[in-house]
């Protein structure tokens, strides 16, 4: 039986740890360095407090002195420094044991979940239609500024109370049944279809709406994301009725974004980057308008993995991606189509546009300030035209233009990095004796 509780301690993949009433540790497990970076010979030298956010300390010290006081257990979250200077998101559960004057704590990574949630509330943020977001239970956990102007509400007093606060009183209890059963088959719908709805304002007035209900995936639970549009002027033209919807269709294909985004990097990932190349290519051929692609490597990546860590490499990637965001037209599409591999999508661009933007992100990469070791980028660029008169793509097009952008990449790595190949100059031969890696 000790084997085993020392092979669950060992093997488990949240972090178990052992510290006194003095907060120092006594034990730690091994998911401490897997997940932090921090070996157990120097964490069994410092406190939990030591590698607390600055920020969450006061919060975090109180909690544990609330452990001290009365016992039993805690829980609380906070930031907590990694070996390389970066912080994750931890999720506590802490127990005391006051024979032993001991505290057992284990964390959870809820680091990628916060990142999953702020970027789902940033998308909520950016809509042009009232938008709420309510847990399981009707809990309002977030809401837009147009939400706020609806219904006369800031998002600080709303937060945290039941969503039946802005039902008017006689279809309280009948909203709180329909969110029910909308959780037991949750899908994306337009509530009390046919019917006028209507919902409650801080000073009591009463507005006609049409709620159009979508359910969010989280590893934890179902949230529901009610996208909220006021149709008391619904006797205005039918222009206007078109754009109302318009806008509920902008909104949805926001949160389809959130689905498309790379978890790490948040710019696109490999299924949206080639659902947004079809829909450019299609656009290329009604206009007969220029359409370029570049793919983009992070030169010696491995090597730096291998030397530096996974952290350290997940860091470069990060850092990389809001490289190319920031240098991007707002037109552009940039995505992480797998490992250190990156692509962006230049529509109405021809081979000089391609090249001169394809530098703008090299250069920039180039210039930027690395925390390990300067880090350069390998681009490999191609352009496609399609004819006045071609009325639909080739079946191989796609396989066409991104053989052709990673043939002109291969080029780059050949003669030496850090440089730009486009695929139209393809015939000059590279150095001798050089080899991609």
């Amino acid at each position: 039986m000790e084997y085993g509780v020392e092979k669950f301690f060992d093997l488990t993949p949240e972090l178990l740890c052992v510290t006194g009433t003095d907060h120092h540790f006594r034990r730690v497990n091994p998911a401490f360095e897997r997940t932090l970076g921090w070996p157990v010979s120097v964490l069994l030298d410092h406190t939990l407090l030591d590698f607390v956010h600055p920020h969450d300390l006061d919060g975090t010290v109180a909690q544990l002195r609330t452990l001290r006081d009365r016992g039993a257990s805690i829980e609380f979250e906070n930031r907590y420094r990694c070996a390389d200077g970066s912080y994750r998101q931890l999720a506590w559960h802490a127990y005391a044991e006051p024979t032993a004057q001991l505290h057992y704590a284990m964390a959870h990574d809820m680091t990628e979940a916060a990142l999953d949630r702020e970027q789902l509330h940033t998308a909520i943020e950016a809509s042009p239609m009232a938008m709420i977001l309510v847990d399981q239970q009707g809990t309002i956990e977030f809401m837009n500024h147009v939400a706020e102007e609806l219904f006369g509400y800031t998002r600080a007093e709303l937060t945290g109370r039941a969503i039946e606060l802005l039902v008017p009183d006689a279809h309280r209890a009948r909203h709180a049944t329909l969110r029910e059963e909308f959780h037991r088959a949750p899908s994306a719908r337009l509530m009390g279809a046919r019917r006028d709805l209507v919902a409650r304002r801080r000073d009591g007035t009463e507005i006609s709406v049409e709620i159009g209900l979508n359910p969010i995936h989280t590893a934890h639970e179902t949230l529901v994301l009610s996208a909220i549009v006021d149709l008391t002027e619904r006797n205005l033209a039918a222009r206007r009725i078109a754009e109302q919807a318009r806008q509920l269709k902008e909104a949805n294909a926001r949160l389809t974004e959130i689905a498309a985004t790379d978890g790490l990097t948040g710019v696109w990932n490999r299924r949206a980057f080639l659902h947004q190349l079809e829909i450019q290519m299609q656009f290329a051929l009604r206009t007969s308008r220029p359409l370029s692609l570049l793919m983009v490597d992070v030169d010696w990546f491995k090597a730096f993995n291998d030397e530096f860590g996974h952290l350290a490499g997940d860091a470069v990637l990060r850092q990389f991606a809001a490289v190319l965001r920031q240098q991007a037209r707002r037109s552009d599409y940039v995505a992480r189509i797998g490992g250190e591999e990156f692509a962006v999508i230049l529509p109405e661009t021809d081979r000089g546009g391609a090249i001169q933007l394809g530098e703008r992100f090299r250069q920039a990469i180039e210039r930027q300030v690395w925390s390990r070791r300067a880090i350069t980028a390998s681009i490999g660029a191609t352009t496609t035209r399609t004819a006045v008169d071609q009325r639909e793509l080739a079946p191989d097009w796609r396989s066409e233009l991104l053989t052709s952008a990673d043939q002109a990449l291969y080029a780059s790595k050949t003669r030496g990095r850090n440089r730009l190949s486009h695929a139209d100059d393809l015939h000059a031969p590279p150095p001798d004796g050089q080899t991609p890696a």
